[in-house]
């Protein structure tokens, strides 16, 4: 679902079916990326680099080290496919 689809959806949650569709401004990536590192060196929250990642990964970082940062045991039903191992 994009982002797009997503904002439509909560909308309608919120207003009601006759909700009226909000305006959408799209922004070239390139200029999303500028504005998302000068937002970081003038400490603006709350669009970061950081966020434009996440925004375009289903709001999951590539490297999602969650459950080791918080020391949290592997609980896959398959840990050696994510291991990268392949037999058994």
């Amino acid at each position: 679902m994009t982002i797009r689809a997503y904002l439509a959806r909560l909308r309608v949650q919120q207003c009601g079916a006759n909700a009226k569709r909000a305006t959408v401004v799209e922004v070239p990536h390139w200029i999303a990326r500028i504005g998302s590192h000068v937002c970081d060196l003038m400490h603006v929250t709350p669009f970061s680099f950081g966020h434009l990642q996440l925004m375009q990964h289903d709001n999951v970082p590539r490297a999602n080290l969650l459950r080791e940062l918080l020391g949290l045991a592997d609980r896959s039903a398959m840990p050696h496919v994510q291991a990268g191992h392949t037999e058994r």
